[in-house]
């Protein structure tokens, strides 16, 4: 019995030490108990955040005659160090809190209301002024075609007169008047056609069956569908609205910064072309 008394008198006494010893050294969880102080930690609010901000890129330029960040951090207080966590946090606000700004002491000219908010334009071209696009591609056109929108594009007072540039189409429609046998005979019908200031036609062959006069080749149907009912009402009659069975070269136009206020005449511009549509892209490089 006096032997296993003593045993455990003994067991008590290295429990007892190693206690001590781990309260010495310390372990993760009551060191970090031990340096914050939860009842010390303050949320602050937005004016606050950007105050401590604005203070600390002040204190930044200053000659700084308080020892380097970490030296004497052994012998500060809990308190001391929970409020310079509070105050760091503040003066570099979390990129996950969108109600926190960042304030740029050393970029005042940031806070102008006239300055550009963060990432306007990014989308933009390299060297292209703000309230412009920085090109607009229109078409495509046929030759005719071509001619006249460029003429219009003339009444818009554009910075820059638009470019061209030619597109390969497979899938077209056009505008015929039907099958001749004689070449002859399709002629007739061109002069007769062009006598009513009908442009864009021309004679052509109609595979097999013979001649015929095309009045434009055009890259959706909804385009030569209107096209047919613009000459049915100018009185041509026997019109047809088939496949172009044959690749075809049209021309888009290159815009190249458009000014915005012009939008609203581009857009009544546009209508009037049946079968184009316009895009932004950025602009070519100049020939």
């Amino acid at each position: 019995m006096r032997w296993i008394v003593t045993l455990l008198l003994i067991a008590d006494a290295l429990l007892f030490a190693y206690a001590q010893f781990e309260r010495t050294t310390g372990r993760e969880p009551d060191r970090l108990g031990d340096q914050l102080d939860p009842n010390a930690v303050r949320l602050i609010g937005q004016r606050e955040a950007a105050e401590l901000g604005v203070a600390g890129a002040r204190g930044r330029t200053e000659p700084d005659d308080h020892p380097a960040p970490g030296a004497g951090a052994a012998s500060a207080s809990p308190e001391a160090a929970a409020a310079g966590a509070t105050a760091r946090g503040a003066a570099k606000p979390d990129a996950a809190r969108p109600d926190v700004a960042k304030p740029d002491a050393a970029k005042p000219d940031a806070a102008k209301p006239d300055a550009p908010a963060p990432g306007a334009g990014a989308s933009a071209a390299p060297g292209v002024d703000q309230g412009v696009v920085a090109c607009l591609e229109w078409g495509p056109f046929s030759d005719n075609e071509r001619a006249r929108a460029e003429a219009d594009l003339g009444a818009l007072a554009l910075t820059a007169a638009p470019t061209r540039r030619a597109v390969r189409v497979t899938d077209a429609w056009w505008v015929n008047v039907g099958a001749m046998t004689a070449r002859a005979a399709a002629e007739r019908r061109s002069s007769d056609l062009q006598s009513k200031s009908i442009d864009d036609l021309s004679v052509v062959d109609y595979g097999s069956s013979g001649f015929t006069v095309s009045l434009g080749v055009f890259r959706t149907e909804a385009a030569a569908t209107a096209r047919a009912h613009a000459l049915a009402a100018r009185g041509v009659t026997d019109l047809r609205v088939e496949p172009w069975k044959q690749p075809i070269t049209l021309t888009m136009l290159v815009i190249r910064r458009p000014a915005t206020s012009l939008s609203a005449q581009f857009a009544a511009l546009e209508a009037r072309y049946s079968g184009t549509d316009s895009k932004a892209i950025t602009c070519p490089a100049q020939p």
